[in-house]
Parts: structure tokens; sequence; C-alpha cells
């Protein structure tokens, strides 16, 4: 029993070690079953208990961790009347617990309990002492984060709204293709020459006074009709 005890014991450490924390249960499981054989007052059974309860909160499984706690706390405090040192690894643990769960309060007042048992076995200047002392103080950050101020900004004006321009159509691309005729003054138009000059200085019809364009008259039709000059009077 003993021997199967230490190799179960050696293995649950080393599977912790490089974080097997599924392993490593297994074999602190295995610890706890064999201890049953030496009792509740054999310091292997609070020990095992202890390991297991720390490779079960590290995966999440707070539940049975927190019931293997109840029970090696049980132990150290009213079976074998623990030492404050042993006392003090299981409240670390609870301790650790409390943090995982996220009930920071607890887990600082149950630091605060271990670094006070810590400074009074190790002193103030040990590194375990130190060590409790630095989660203290992460912990109080955690519970009471500063709150980050945002810079205020002035108010963005919006731009004033431009005038848009409507997308070109075919029509008013073919007018401003097509320049405009230019105006222009229309034509003087020369009047027809007038005939009466011509025809005031040609010779008349003796019978009916029309002008004669030849030596007879169209209009009488006599062709021995003497023309009559303008200004010419008859005798």
């Amino acid at each position: 029993m003993d021997q199967d005890w230490d190799r179960y014991r050696i293995l649950g450490e080393q599977a912790e070690a490089s974080s097997n924390y599924p392993y490593a249960e297994a074999m602190w499981a295995m610890t706890v079953l064999i201890a049953q054989h030496f009792g509740d007052k054999d310091p292997r059974t609070p020990y095992s208990l202890d390991s297991l309860s720390r490779s079960l909160m590290r995966q999440q499984k707070f539940t049975l961790a927190e019931h293997f706690l109840s029970k090696a706390w049980t132990i150290k405090t009213q079976v074998i009347s623990a030492s404050a040192l042993e006392i003090a690894t299981t409240m670390n643990l609870v301790a650790e617990l409390y943090y995982r769960q996220g009930k920071y309060p607890d887990a600082i007042q149950m630091c605060k309990k271990v670094h006070g048992i810590y400074s009074s076995s190790y002193g103030p200047n040990h590194p375990k002492t130190h060590e409790i002392a630095g989660n203290i103080a992460m912990l109080e950050k955690m519970a009471n984060p500063v709150p980050v101020q945002t810079p205020v900004q002035a108010p963005v004006q919006a731009p004033a709204p431009q005038a848009v321009t409507p997308a070109p159509t075919a029509s008013t691309v073919s007018q401003a293709a097509v320049p405009a005729p230019a105006s222009q003054a229309p034509a003087a138009v020369n009047p027809a020459p007038s005939t009466n000059k011509k025809r005031s200085g040609m010779p008349r019809c003796e019978v009916c006074g029309s002008v004669m364009e030849a030596d007879w008259c169209f209009r009488c039709t006599g062709n021995s009709v003497k023309a009559v000059n303008p200004g010419q009077q008859l005798t």
C-alpha cells in the first residue's frame, strides 16, 4: 500500500508539473482511494485530498474540488489537530478556488489569513510570505478596477450641403455640342428696278397713248402709226 501510494503520488506531481490536469486527477484519485486504508489520522489522507482538489479546480470542476477541500479541512481541524502551516495549505487552496470562481473579496479574506500564518511561521521576508502578499495585491486590483476615463471630444459639425449637379442627359449633351447660330442681320433686298423711267422715255402711240416699245403699237396693232416722244405735242 505504501509503495502504491508513493508511486501514484509521484505520477500525480509530475502530471501537475506539465499541466496535465486530467491525468493528475486520475493519479490523485488513486492516492485518495489508497489513503482510506490508512485512516483519517494519517497525514497522507488530507494531503491526497488537497492534491485532488487542486487538479479538479484547475479543470473548472469547482463542485468536486470544494467537496474534497471540505473533507481535508474537517480532518485537519477536527481529527488530527494539524499545525497552522498544514491548515494554511488548505486555506490557500480555498483562496485559489474563490479566485477561479470570481469571488475576489472571499479570496482576499482567505489570503490575508494565510499571510498572517506565513508571517508568524516563516517571517515577513520569506519568499512564501512575499508570494501571498503579491496575490493579495493582485486580487485587490481585480476586485476594485480603476475606471478608465474616456476623453470628451468636441462635437463634429456636419458640412453644409452642396448643390448637386444633375447628370447630363442626351438632350443637354446635344445642345452643348451644337453651337447656336449667330444672329445675322437680314440681307438688304434691292428693290426691283422701276420701269417707269424707262417707259417714260419711250415713244407713245398717237392713237391710244400707250408706250411703244417698237415702231408699232402692240395695243393698236398699227404698224404705220408714228411714235410720239414724250414732251412732243401732236400737230
